[in-house]
């Protein structure tokens, strides 16, 4: 996206980096070469651009993209890296163009002992959803960081010990009050892993800081969130707690369960964010019952300020907007199929319950719901076109119908 003078300099080095690493990837790739490059090109259409409950604003968007990557086997280590650029146009509203970017890199290592572990770096960058309670209706560049690392002990024997640390920034380019940094760190034991049940207990910390908080002012008739108005500037810091018990079970090779509840007590020091106690958590049941088929389901209750940084189901879609809320409750269905070899298609639904905190203190609670039905073609290995369309309606103001077509090319 063309940034503004602030946000330039701090992604113009990424942006750099990241076109190097695809454009100097071979332009072949042979079973045996894990390389790939390609263009892509993808006409969207929305029928309510900035998701309002008037006045709704129709627009055509061109995205011309380029993408890369690459997955490298080196003895007991793998190196992998995917990445996307793209120039977003919009026919009608202008002042909209930018360019995204997502960028996906790693390494999991492991030794001839019982230590293992992976270093993970993703960046994303986007025009921000303005689905968001309060987000203004204006050109507004979100940039998410998230770096993490961890390591296993022991985990070739029925018990074994974890921990790592990770490092999360979400930065706007007309919105700094929503601009938060988080650093989070966790320890904890693990039993078996190597069959089909694993067990896992834990402890993580969080700390964040929102320098430039501002809470949202109480809505009124005249003054709905459509139209945010802030109140001051009140720097915030949070910490946060968790005591994690996890569960991974795969009662066969065609179904796995993933679960996590958490003992959660969360502080703020600005008093218009009520600290947070109680349980939250996900659960995910991942069920392939024959090779075309597989389904999905997620469900996930906690803060914003982690479900920003989750993603969920076999797709690894978003599963919520980029927020701070105090709470969000998501409930997802997925499934793919694939019709025949060259033939594929999803669907899914996704419920989200948000709760807002007002500078007053009030909560008040958005329901949204999404809809989305895709199709993909692949003539050849090289060439791939799809289409889907999506409806989004949330019961307090808004509904939109976006529809999207695309065709990619791909050396491999």
């Amino acid at each position: 996206m063309p940034h503004d003078s602030r946000a330039f300099g701090r992604t113009a080095l990424q942006q750099a980096a990241l076109a190097f690493c695809l454009v100097s990837a071979p332009a072949l790739h042979a079973e045996d070469r894990p390389y790939y490059i390609g263009v892509s090109q993808t006409f969207t259409h929305q029928s309510n651009v900035f998701k309002t409950r008037n006045n709704e604003i129709d627009d055509l968007v061109s995205s011309t993209g380029l993408l890369g990557g690459l997955d490298l086997n080196l003895g007991r280590q793998r190196v992998y890296l995917d990445g996307t650029v793209s120039a977003n146009r919009h026919d009608e509203r202008s002042e909209l163009d930018n360019t995204s970017y997502s960028l996906s890199t790693g390494l999991d290592w492991e030794t001839v002992e019982r230590l293992s572990g992976n270093v993970r770096y993703t960046a994303r960058q986007s025009l921000t959803d303005f689905g968001v309670l309060g987000a203004p209706r204006t050109k507004n560049i979100v940039e998410t960081q998230h770096a993490l690392a961890n390591a296993r002990y022991g985990f070739v024997t029925r018990f074994g010990l974890e921990g790592g640390v990770e490092h999360r920034r979400i930065d706007y380019s007309a919105s700094n009050e929503r601009d938060t940094t988080q650093d989070v760190a966790r320890l904890g034991v693990r039993w078996g892993g190597g069959g089909q049940l694993s067990l896992g207990l834990g402890v993580r910390v969080t700390k964040a800081e929102t320098p430039q908080y501002q809470a949202l002012v109480d809505p009124t008739p005249l003054n709905p969130f459509d139209e945010p108005v802030l109140g001051p500037v009140t720097p915030d810091e949070m910490d946060r707690r968790d005591i994690d018990l996890t569960v991974t079970w795969t009662p066969t090779g065609l179904s796995t369960i993933n679960a996590r509840l958490s003992a959660t007590d969360q502080e703020h020091t600005v008093a218009s964010r009520p600290s947070f106690s109680g349980l939250t958590g996900s659960l995910s049941w991942h069920y392939q019952p024959s090779d075309k088929l597989s389904t999905a389901v997620s469900l996930i209750r906690d803060t914003g300020n982690e479900t920003t940084f989750i993603q969920g189901g076999f797709l690894g879609r978003q599963l919520v907007q980029i927020d701070t809320n105090r709470l969000n409750t998501v409930a997802q269905l997925e499934a793919a199929y694939e019709a025949t070899a060259k033939i594929s298609m999803d669907a899914s639904i996704r419920h989200r319950r948000s709760v807002v905190t007002a500078l007053s203190g009030r909560e008040f609670s958005s329901d949204a719901t999404e809809y989305g039905l895709g199709a993909r073609y692949e003539p050849t290995r090289s060439i791939t076109l799809g289409c889907s369309v999506g409806y989004e309606t949330r019961n307090d103001s808004y509904d939109t119908t976006i529809t999207s077509c695309f065709g990619q090319f791909t050396l491999r």
